[in-house]
């Protein structure tokens, strides 16, 4: 038996590295920060972010040892409460409906966790579909979302509490993000960054257009790509994209990069620009990591991303595919120092604000407190 601070997690931790995975060790770290004991029951069924919604044999055959590892901690352990990270890629999707009904064999609290979009378009595929997903979510005693633009996604077919905790940064992750450098006086190009992976629905290509836009107004900037490649655009198919948009040596493409990079780049940028048009767009962790590290946002109007940036002081969201504007804004910031010098001190403010880690533990820590008490 476990004691009564013992809380059952189901999801996966890196590898592969990506928003969920990311914010499940976030989520134990919050655990054991409020003196929760969690157990973590993994479902791996991908190591790298290629192999995810792929099916392979090997994928099939590890649900049988998931749901082994499930009865054995949710029905032998017996953990008073679980919290289940819920998928909408339809494989495994499946494999939660198989999961939701050993949960079922005991009438304890079931907090269903989701990091994405996409409920309504699989109940939409038909009949059948539509009564999976009212069972997965009806069956939940709670559904905590990320954003009120997820909670509509789900709403339908939730029967008990519905409410919204944003995601948040690590401890170790908000303080490499507070490491700002020594400002040593020098004077250096206004910079934009681009930080995700190199994809068409990404944006990289709606990037090096609003790059273009930005260079022909502001001569003093520079652009940089980082982030995995694609088949699509590679390193050198973006180098000539950016040719082509007759930036020049003012862009530079790094591909994949490492953390320490990663967080001088967002260090070093004075505009982050997220043009992302993933329909199922939700809270990225590089928007938050870039606030937290004093960089504005300018990203697309799509998903959770609204409910994040909305317009306030230090971020600004712009219709899906609009580059003009997001590169109007670029310009103002751009040809404006004490702007831009607001701008992060705005965005600085609202990740403390809105989305630490302090408050994303405390957060934690009273739905699973609610939880327990109206069992």
């Amino acid at each position: 038996m476990t004691s009564a601070r013992t809380v059952a997690v189901i999801s996966q931790i890196p590898p592969p590295v990506h928003g969920s995975t990311m914010m499940t060790l976030t989520l134990l770290e919050a655990l054991r920060a409020n003196k929760w004991v969690p157990i973590l029951i993994e479902r791996r069924f991908s190591r790298t972010v290629g192999e995810v919604g792929r099916i392979k044999i090997s994928k099939v055959l590890r649900i049988g040892v998931l749901l082994a590892r499930l009865a054995s901690v949710w029905l032998v352990s017996r953990p008073p409460v679980v919290v289940f990270f819920i998928t909408n890629r339809p494989g495994s999707f499946l494999v939660d409906v198989l999961l939701m009904s050993l949960l079922r064999l005991r009438r304890r609290p079931i907090i269903g966790y989701v990091h994405t979009l996409g409920f309504h378009d699989l109940a939409e595929r038909n009949g059948v579909w539509r009564l999976l997903v009212g069972y997965l979510l009806g069956s939940l005693s709670s559904c905590i979302c990320l954003s009120p633009a997820l909670e509509a996604d789900v709403s339908p077919w939730v029967r008990g509490s519905l409410l919204s905790i944003p995601n948040a940064l690590a401890v170790e992750a908000e303080e490499r993000a507070s490491s700002v450098p020594i400002d040593d006086g020098a004077v250096r190009p206004f910079t934009v960054l681009f930080l995700s992976n190199m994809l068409r629905e990404k944006g990289v290509a709606d990037f090096i257009d609003i790059a273009g836009k930005v260079s022909s107004e502001h001569t003093d900037s520079q652009f940089v790509v980082a982030g995995a490649e694609s088949a699509e655009y590679t390193v050198a198919i973006v180098e000539e994209l950016a040719l082509t948009a007759e930036l020049g040596p003012s862009t530079r493409v790094l591909g994949p990069i490492g953390q320490d990079d990663k967080w001088r780049l967002l260090a070093q940028a004075d505009l982050l620009i997220f043009p992302s048009k993933y329909k199922y767009e939700a809270q990225p962790l590089t928007i938050l990591e870039s606030l937290a590290s004093g960089t504005p946002v300018v990203a697309y109007a799509i998903g959770g991303i609204v409910d994040v940036l909305g317009n306030q002081d230090g971020s600004h969201i712009v219709p899906i595919g609009d580059t003009r504007a997001a590169a109007d804004f670029a310009i103002s910031l751009a040809k404006d120092p004490l702007r831009r010098m607001s701008a992060s001190n705005s965005a600085r403010f609202r990740y403390k604000k809105t989305y630490s880690f302090a408050t994303y533990s405390a957060r934690w820590d009273q739905a699973l407190r609610e939880s327990l008490a109206s069992d």
